[in-house]
């Protein structure tokens, strides 16, 4: 089997069960592991940017240390897995709903945000499950 597996990483722990899933899946499959970090700039209501916005390089390197800060959380075993990395930018819940196109699944970590808190920050995985055009997979910690 081939194809395409997207994961989308923040660099939590939560993301790093994703991934481990999301990697241990890929090697069964002969897949890709797109692995993903979405990025925005502030928001309006969040003070101004002290500094202009970086390069597409220095996002480059961002997005690889936080891809690379969440295998290390739990030392996920990619050998044999053709890694894709990509930083886009925009919602992650977007982000990663667009990435879906064409995929075997996207992978998901849960955050277990319960009450008001989740209803004030939204979920990523709930907008994922409603909206992606293949499989979703929301792994718990």
């Amino acid at each position: 089997m081939a194809g395409r597996i997207v994961v989308g990483v923040d660099g939590s722990e939560g993301a790093a069960h994703a991934l481990e899933w999301a990697a241990t899946e890929a090697r069964l499959r002969q897949a890709t592991l797109e692995v993903v970090v979405a990025w925005t700039y502030p928001s309006a209501t969040q003070p101004p940017m002290s500094h202009p916005p970086i390069s597409d390089e220095q996002l480059a390197r961002e997005g690889d240390a936080v891809i690379d800060h969440t295998l290390s959380l739990r030392d996920i075993d990619v050998r044999g897995v053709d890694i894709q990395r990509k930083v886009v930018a925009g919602l992650p819940q977007d982000v990663l709903v667009n990435e879906a196109r064409g995929a075997l699944m996207v992978v998901v970590g849960a955050r277990g945000l319960t009450g008001l808190k989740s209803v004030l920050v939204g979920s990523t995985s709930k907008h994922v499950i409603q909206h992606a055009p293949c499989p979703v997979l929301v792994v718990r910690a």
